[in-house]
């Protein structure tokens, strides 16, 4: 994906895929103006209009995009100066970071009221997902345990199998923040 930032703007995020997959990618971002990617080059060439643009994350980027782009405008590797911006969070990222603690913390409550009323664990982990999916989760993953904690394993196919101790990682997505936890359910 490549976004587009620019000062008194609204962003644009250009996703990679099918009009299908742009419904969900528009979901997993707060960002309004989300289309498809097409040509990156014209995309940035349209947008920076002969300007420099500030690069993320291009060391990652494949050589041949990157040679494409830089036909089109000035590439900046600004990635330092974004990551100090980062590390200091604003009002709005800090109530969004809360929120996803405050869904993980749901997700947590519904794993363990499945497991303690003895349900699988399949039903067990889709509770827990389903709590935080309803409460307006953007994303939710769950690991489980079928070995005491020795393994995790995602959730692929149903198991009807109950297991004394339950231990699982929770990973919820919120605004774009995600938030993790460990869980111990039993023994």
């Amino acid at each position: 994906a490549i976004a587009l930032l620019r000062q008194g703007a609204e962003p644009r995020l250009l996703v990679p895929g099918t009009r299908a997959g742009l419904v969900s990618a528009k979901r997993l971002t707060w960002a309004a103006d989300v289309e498809l990617l097409g040509d990156p080059g014209k995309a940035l060439g349209e947008w920076a209009g002969g300007a420099g643009v500030g690069l993320v994350g291009g060391q990652a980027m494949q050589s041949s995009l990157r040679e494409v782009l830089a036909k089109q405008a000035v590439l900046v590797d600004i990635d330092e100066a974004v990551e100090a911006q980062m590390l200091v969070k604003r009002p709005r990222e800090r109530t969004a970071l809360l929120e996803a603690a405050r869904l993980l913390t749901l997700g947590e409550r519904a794993l363990r009221e499945a497991h303690a009323s003895g349900q699988s664990v399949t039903a067990a982990v889709l509770a827990a997902e389903h709590a935080m999916h309803r409460a307006g989760a953007q994303d939710a993953q769950t690991l489980f345990s079928l070995d005491g904690g020795a393994t995790l394993r995602p959730f692929s196919n149903p198991l009807d199998t109950k297991v004394d101790v339950l231990q699982a990682a929770i990973a919820v997505r919120h605004a774009g923040y995600w938030a993790e936890g460990l869980v111990r359910c039993g023994g």
